[in-house]
């Protein structure tokens, strides 16, 4: 995969770019999915290049919808179900007639497409049904209720919750067999051969020819050889009919005939099963190898970030091979050993499941899954703090990843884009604005696409009404985001928004204070400014001439540019003295 052109980088951030894993989302086009009933086509892409993704909405606008979708086309499977009939009852738009088409571009440029087949005979099947072979090992999403899930199952079965994890797709999920059974199914398997070998020198005996070189791979590959090796006799209307003449020994061979395919069938059976258990041996064996090489990174992972002060370590105890248990226990301070349940707080729970689910998802990386993780709404009851050391924790510890991160809050919107940003990360913002359950959900990009809409806008000389629409857009945005991150006299609700003109005149002063005045000072020079108090840009736009607006518009730009680096993304924050973003190349005050 070829990096960036020389030339980008003289203008361009110093993002980390996906190179290491080469397999990444660039597109996704969705079509009859869930919350999208017609065609959504989204963009993961900064620079050209696959990046990480936060996309914010409201609950029940669409989120959910793009993590199916993203599951289905890497994975033929969506929230655990891997059977046709009920992914399809998981993904199918209500508003729509046609089946579910998921498209997604890779950054290697390999297209992966997945759909469902015609059910015009009743079934239905998922094509193509096999996994993308670089996300065969793990699922890559991760929701809410996994995070809740893994306190709520019995630490006896817990296991179960990974199921999905380090098995061969085609032998399907574990199944659960103690020792008797596998011995019956074994000591049936014999028996059936027996029988079948029996069978089979019954049919054999007109033929030069030893039970040996019968295919019974399959009841197709058997069908075959009867109907070359008796077509005179039976063979030419196999399996439908017996022979035509009334033979009696054509017709004990017809009967044994009919007895191998039978059994041979019933022994296919036997073997399936036997292989799925022996498969879920081995998958339930790597997961809990995983999990016991994991107790020390996931305890490193929880005192890195939680506010908690008396846990000193995490243990993490799976079953022996056959059983299904998972013990986590926290060893306190003064020396206990307890479960988390009887000492953490709810935060805290979820952000230990976290962990352990992370840390197995790095796992399978090790063992060559490509580096995508979807994480959809997972935190929902942990503090500003515990979160914001959560994502420092992934945007450094999964840095070569594509992160696609979903949340129906605003806060930790402005929190995952801003940290992931700071740690240089490459990521696009992307914002659902409404939605209907005709036509499904509405998406604009984050703040970096309203400066650019500006720019263009300014560049394109448009008129003044739609310069300085986009003008008022990009800086009613600054301001929501510097009035959280500045303490400013408006008593902010982060979860509110509030209107340009309630905002500015806090923020302004604010700035001012900090060092950056001429750049409010540009903002103010448009004389009508402070007509934007109770009212819309728009309409105060309309008596300003092109001139006006568009020195409004880039006096908007340079004040953007004031306080949001242009090389990291990072917005300004306390640092010393002053006020600087992650890379110092943005201060205030400027540097003389």
């Amino acid at each position: 995969m070829a990096r960036p052109p020389a030339s980008a980088a003289l203008h361009r951030p110093p993002y980390r770019w996906i190179y290491a894993y080469h397999v990444a989302i660039a597109d996704l086009h969705i079509q009859h999915l869930g919350g999208i009933p017609r065609e959504l086509h989204l963009a993961f892409t900064k620079d050209g290049r696959a990046a990480s993704v936060v996309l914010y909405g409201d609950n029940g606008t669409g989120k959910s919808s793009v993590v199916d979708a993203i599951e289905f086309v890497l994975q033929a499977r969506v929230r655990r179900a891997g059977r046709p009939q009920e992914v399809l009852k998981t993904v199918r738009s209500l508003a729509a007639d046609q089946l579910p088409v998921i498209r997604a571009v890779l950054d290697d440029g390999e297209v992966v497409e997945r759909c469902f087949a015609d059910e015009t005979q009743g079934d239905v099947s998922i094509e193509p049904a096999e996994p993308h072979p670089a996300f065969r090992v793990a699922p890559v999403a991760l929701r809410r209720h996994d995070v809740t899930s893994f306190w709520d199952a019995p630490e006896d079965q817990r296991q179960v919750l990974f199921r999905a994890y380090f098995q061969d797709p085609e032998q399907g999920s574990w199944i659960r067999l103690d020792e008797g059974e596998e011995r019956r199914l074994s000591e049936r398997r014999s028996r059936l051969k027996t029988q079948r070998r029996k069978r089979l020198e019954v049919l054999l005996e007109p033929l030069d020819a030893i039970s040996s070189q019968v295919p019974l791979r399959s009841p197709e590959a058997f069908d075959a050889f009867i109907k070359r090796s008796f077509r005179e006799t039976f063979g030419r209307n196999w399996p439908r009919s017996g022979p035509a003449a009334d033979d009696a020994r054509d017709s004990a061979r017809f009967e044994a005939a009919v007895e191998v395919r039978r059994l041979t069938h019933e022994i296919l059976d036997v073997q399936q099963k036997l292989r799925k258990a022996n498969a879920a041996r081995v998958g339930q064996t790597a997961l809990a190898e995983v999990l016991t090489s994991a107790t020390a990174e996931v305890g490193r992972a929880f005192n890195e970030i939680s506010d908690v002060a008396f846990v000193d370590a995490v243990d993490l105890r799976a079953g022996e091979p056959g059983e299904l248990s998972l013990k986590v226990r926290v060893r306190t301070s003064n020396g206990r050993v307890v479960r988390p349940e009887d000492v953490l707080s709810e935060a805290n729970l979820d952000l230990l499941a976290l962990l352990v689910f992370t840390s197995i998802a790095k796992a399978a990386a090790e063992q060559d899954q490509d580096r995508v993780l979807v994480l959809d709404d997972v935190v929902q009851s942990v503090d500003t703090p515990i979160r914001t050391k959560l994502l420092e924790y992934l945007a450094v510890h999964f840095a070569d990843w594509q992160l696609v991160i979903t949340t129906h809050d605003r806060m930790w919107r402005e929190l995952a884009f801003d940290t992931l940003e700071s740690q240089r990360t490459a990521v696009v913002g992307l914002d659902i604005t409404g939605w209907s359950f005709l036509t499904g959900p509405m998406i604009r990009g984050y703040l970096g696409d309203k400066v650019e809409r500006l720019r263009r806008r300014i560049g394109a000389g448009d008129d003044a009404t739609d310069i300085c629409g986009a003008a008022g857009g990009a800086l009613e945005e600054v301001c929501q985001q510097l009035s959280w991150r500045l303490p400013v006299k408006v008593v902010r609700d982060k979860r509110d928004q509030y209107m340009l003109g309630v905002l500015w005149p806090a923020v302004a002063a604010r700035v001012r204070e900090v060092g950056g005045g001429e750049f409010v000072a540009a903002v103010d020079r448009s004389r009508k400014l402070r007509n934007l108090v109770g009212a819309h840009y728009v309409e105060w736009a309309q008596s300003l001439s092109d001139a006006e607006a568009r020195d409004f518009g880039k006096a908007v730009i340079t004040f953007v540019e004031a306080v949001k680096c242009q090389q990291c993304g990072g917005w300004i924050r306390r640092r010393g003295a002053g006020y600087a973003c992650a890379c110092d190349a943005t201060r205030l005050p400027p540097e003389a």
